[in-house]
Parts: C-alpha cells; structure tokens; sequence
C-alpha cells in the first residue's frame, strides 16, 4: 500500500482544539520534547480558519481557540524540527501542504473515483494519471553491499491533487509533489529517513503522463515495465538504484480494482505490483559510498479516497521468501478495534502465478511490542502470519527496532515502516509498515 499521507472525512464537525495531556510526568525527556512541540495552532489559511501543528517560534495566537475540523486530528503532529529559519520555512510548508491536502480535497472538488469497473491498463497506469486525489509509485528492498553488509531501503513518490479550480497566477497551487525516502543500517543500528515536497512550480518537481518520469527535486523515477531508475537525496544520505523486473507484473484484488472499505466500493485504489526487481547501485552515509545489490518491491497505487470514517490505520506487509515466493498482505483496523472485512493479500508463486487471499484465508497475530522512544506510541514488533492453505507459518520480526518515521518527515504523523526478517516454515526478508497507531497525549 506504501502511504501514510492520512486520513479523510467527508462530513467534518466542528470541534474544540485539543492542545494535549494536562499530566507529562511520566513521559520521557524525549517524548516531551516531542509532546511541546506538536502543540496544536491556529492560522487564517484562505478564508478559513484550521488547526495546523506550528513549531516553536512560529506565530500562534496563544489566546485564541479557533474551531478544528476533525479531520485534522490525526494528522496535526508532525513539526518537530529544532527551530532555524531553514526549519521554521520548512516546517510551515510541509503543515500548510498538509492542510491543503485533507481540506481542500475533500471539500467540492470532483475527483475520479475508482470504481469496481475499472481494471488496471499497462503500460499506461504505469504513468501520471490526471483526475485522481492521490497516487503513489512506491519501492522497498533489502540489499548487501560487497562485504555483506545489509540494508533495507525505502523510497515513494507521491502526487497529490490540491485542488481543480483555474488560476491566473502561476502560483496557484494544484498539485504537490512529494516524496519518502529511508534507509535501515542494519550494522550501524541507524535509521535514516528524509522528505521532499514541492508544487512544480518552476518545473523543479512534475510527472509526465506519456511516460515514467517522475522527479521531485534530485529525487527522481524514470524507466519502464522492465527496467526503472530511481534516485533519492538527503543531506547525509543518496540512493542511486537500478531495479530490472524478473517476474510479471500482479494486479492486486481484482484485475487491479483494491476495495478498502467495508463502508463503501468508492474506498478503493487501482493497484498493481512488481514483486520481484533484481537490484544494483550505489547507496551513500555520510562520507561513505556503497556498492549494493539486492532484492526489490514496487508498489503502484491510484485513488480518490483515503482510509474510512470507521477505519484507523493498516498493517501491510511485503514478504519476499528465499523459496522464490512472495506474499503481499494486509490489515485494515477499524478504531472499534476489530479489522474490515475488505483486508486482503496475493500471494505469488516462483514463476510468478498469483492467487488473491480474502480475510478468511490468513491470520495475523502480534507476538510482542515496543515503545518508541520518541513519540510514545506503543507498535507491534513481532508477528506470526499463518496461510493455512499454503502450510505457511512465518515469524516477522524487525532488523531495527527504532524505524519510525516522525516530524515532518512522516508527511502527517508518525509511522513505522521497515525491514524485518522471516523465519518459519519459510525464510526471507520483509517489509512493513504500520499507520494509525496513537500518539501520546491524543484523543482516542
């Protein structure tokens, strides 16, 4: 599924800010510092008045309570960044990129939905498709350098519609680009992880709709269904990657049209995948240049919706197993605590012949738990996913603990996506994310 961009609600009452816990001392130092700067704020955004997170330094009217569109509560929390002019810029952007998301989307404008006629078409689902809310081109691998060393690597690329309405102005914004990109250093215990986002304004972020070309800033994607190219930059770490298919591509549900909902056919996505990318390049840390190669996952995802009204977040799961299967699986938590019927999987066999699993034909179960240190939520940290048609029984279990995505790095709020191993009736390698957990401090 590969995003963590948030929820959204078609009809959003009004309702107080919440400005978090009165009682903070049994946080940790980290974890408060974490809790004072998402402080919720208030500020004019074209007429109307929002709650969007503000870090330290930053204008807010400490007085003033404005009404706070619900939609927002769970995507407020995201700006932690020690306060620079260069943070308070970016910090501001990525909050104000967010509010336009979740409430100008979900207000008038007309988006194309997905609905249970639609198939995905190749190569041209591959490209930019105009019309759409949101669509992603979404990459996971594990790879060794040449002594061995392993990591794991995730990089997407996000285009989403702001709005439709005509401008005069070039700086009418429409679009934002964006892009995630971490890599797990399995050796060095450390996870890195980085954002990008622009308008296109200047032509320094866009997608082409006749081919694979998609680029935010050094971040890039180019190729086609057989062979693509993509680049990723940070301040202490680049990716520069090449990823050649070597099985056919999958659609996911049905011929592509992914139902998410129990609520409705229109939460949905068009989705395909690439299950199995043999992968080379170069991956930098630092001053420190890596030659890789490894083992890929490419996701492409299309849609208008994001979760539903009733739902609280997934847990997805890419599993590669050294058999020369694969098994793409997820669940989607409702906030009542049980999971949507429309959870769903594929499994894939070594020479790339797939079967679609309904919620009745796996279980997922959490084995144990972390705390992260930072913002307090508590994730699973070890399952067992069991396939009983299959005869599979695997054991996922993080490489790293710590690979959670928080400030603005996690386009919203914090999330936890990373590599894992697989033991069982199978070995391999996984990836895994997880969004929707609860924040300390946040109403439930």
């Amino acid at each position: 599924m590969g995003t963590a961009l948030g929820r959204e609600d078609h009809h959003l009452p009004e309702r107080q800010a919440i400005h978090g816990a009165e009682d903070t001392t049994a946080l940790t130092i980290a974890q408060k510092r974490y809790f004072i700067k998402r402080k919720r704020c208030a500020v004019p955004l074209f007429g109307q008045r929002h709650a969007v997170a503000l870090p330290e330094g930053v204008w807010c009217p400490p007085k003033h309570e404005y009404p706070v569109l619900d939609g927002f509560s769970s995507i407020c929390y995201n700006l932690v960044e020690p306060i620079s002019i260069h943070a308070m810029k970016k910090s501001l952007f990525y909050g104000i990129t967010i509010v336009l998301l979740l409430c100008l989307s979900a207000g008038a404008q007309e988006w194309q939905e997905v609905t249970s006629r639609d198939r995905v078409t190749l190569p041209r689902d591959l490209y930019v498709q105009s019309g759409y809310r949101i669509q992603w081109w979404y990459f996971t691998g594990h790879l060794l350098d040449t002594g061995g060393r392993p990591f794991g690597f995730e990089v997407t690329f996000f285009v989403v519609g702001v709005q439709k309405r005509p401008f005069r102005s070039k700086f009418g914004i429409k679009t934002i680009y964006l892009t995630n990109f971490a890599i797990s250093d399995i050796e060095g215990k450390k996870f890195y992880h980085f954002s990008n986002a622009d308008s296109g304004t200047y032509g320094f972020a866009g997608a082409d709709g006749s081919r694979l070309h998609v680029w935010v800033g050094k971040d890039t994607l180019e190729g086609d269904l057989a062979r693509m190219h993509i680049k990723a930059h940070a301040q202490d770490a680049d990716l520069d990657l090449v990823l050649a298919l070597k099985k056919p591509i999958i659609t996911n549900g049905n011929k592509g049209y992914s139902r998410k909902s129990e609520e409705s056919p229109r939460v949905a996505s068009l989705y395909f995948s690439c299950t199995d990318l043999e992968t080379k390049g170069t991956i930098k840390l630092g001053s420190t240049l890596f030659t890789v190669h490894g083992k890929s996952w490419f996701d492409r995802e299309i849609s208008s919706h994001g979760l539903a009204k009733n739902e609280a977040g997934w847990d997805w799961f890419a599993i590669q197993l050294d058999d020369g299967r694969e098994i793409m699986i997820y669940e989607l938590r409702k906030k009542d605590g049980s999971i949507d019927r429309y959870s769903a999987g594929t499994l894939v066999d070594t020479v790339g012949n797939i079967r679609h699993l309904k919620r009745d034909d796996y279980r997922i179960k959490v084995i144990s738990t972390y705390t992260s240190k930072m913002t307090g939520i508590r994730y699973p940290s070890k399952w067992e996913i069991i396939v009983p048609s299959e005869h599979l029984s695997l054991q996922v279990t993080p490489l790293l603990e710590d690979q959670e995505f928080t400030g603005d790095q996690a386009m919203g709020r914090p999330y936890w996506e990373g590599t894992c191993s697989v033991e069982g009736s199978a070995r391999g390698e996984a990836y895994t994310e997880m969004t929707g957990y609860q924040i300390i401090g946040e109403t439930p």
